[in-house]
């Protein structure tokens, strides 16, 4: 049996960036009830040119993650959804048993949940436990309401 392990999500604030919005668009992947008790791990690192440029991390384990899970699916529509489940073949690790999706950080900002493949994203990680095929993994996700 397949079962949600770990949701991570990680971006990048750049010095031009308000670190505030930043974080409020990491935020609107997490239900409102989550968001007061999740711990952003804020890691500084050095650009090309010498930038700071702090790399904005979240992990939620077990129960919480499948809650996440639940609220994604709540929050994307339809047509995201069928953009999601059009490409989970190539989203998805199946060794490392991960789905790997991004989100436009702008539209997150603005509380819409878009699926992206530009530069400026949030990265979402839902990893799994249990072997798993990925037509069981797509089974799990339908059930959640995330597809």
């Amino acid at each position: 049996m397949v079962e949600i392990n770990s949701v991570e999500a990680k971006t990048y604030c750049h010095a031009t960036e308000d670190e505030e919005r930043v974080v409020r668009a990491l935020l609107n992947l997490f239900p409102e009830e989550l968001r007061s008790s999740i711990r952003i791990v804020k890691t500084i690192v050095k650009g090309h040119y010498g930038n700071p440029i702090k790399i904005l991390r979240v992990v939620v384990s077990g129960s919480k993650a499948s809650k996440v899970v639940e609220y994604i699916g709540s929050r994307v529509s339809s047509i995201e959804k069928s953009v999601i489940r059009a490409s989970l073949g190539i989203r998805f690790d199946n060794r490392n048993r991960r789905l790997y999706i991004r989100f436009d950080k702008q539209e997150l900002y603005k509380g819409n949940l878009v699926v992206s493949d530009s530069d400026d994203i949030v990265h979402l990680v839902i990893s799994f436990k249990g072997r798993a095929r990925l037509e069981d993994i797509e089974k799990l996700l339908v059930e959640k309401g995330f597809l």
